[in-house]
């Protein structure tokens, strides 16, 4: 799952970029993929015990040790182009489209 492209964090970065920038954008379809995305992975997880075991020890780690998922830390975020180039390749698709 890590390799694959989530489109639920794509229409994230789209929606905070088209907000920043204050151009609306349709996101229709990038939200109805991240909503399909979301909706497999949980079957994903549903259907396989050591998956299912395994983030449920995540969840409870992040319970234990207070893990805050608020605010991100800058230095965690992918670069200036790395954000552009998923732009683009999303603004692509749907022109393609």
């Amino acid at each position: 799952m890590a390799a694959t492209p989530s489109p639920k964090a794509t229409l994230a970065l789209v929606e905070r970029t088209t907000a920043l920038l204050a151009s609306p954008l349709t996101t229709t379809d990038l939200e109805i993929a991240a909503a399909s995305y979301e909706r497999q992975i949980t079957e994903v997880v549903e259907a396989d015990e050591d998956v299912r075991d395994y983030v449920q020890r995540l969840e409870r780690d992040d319970e234990v040790d207070g893990t805050d998922h608020g605010p991100i830390d800058e230095a965690t975020l992918p670069s200036g182009e790395a954000l552009a180039a998923e732009l683009e390749r999303y603004l692509r698709e749907q022109r393609d489209e």
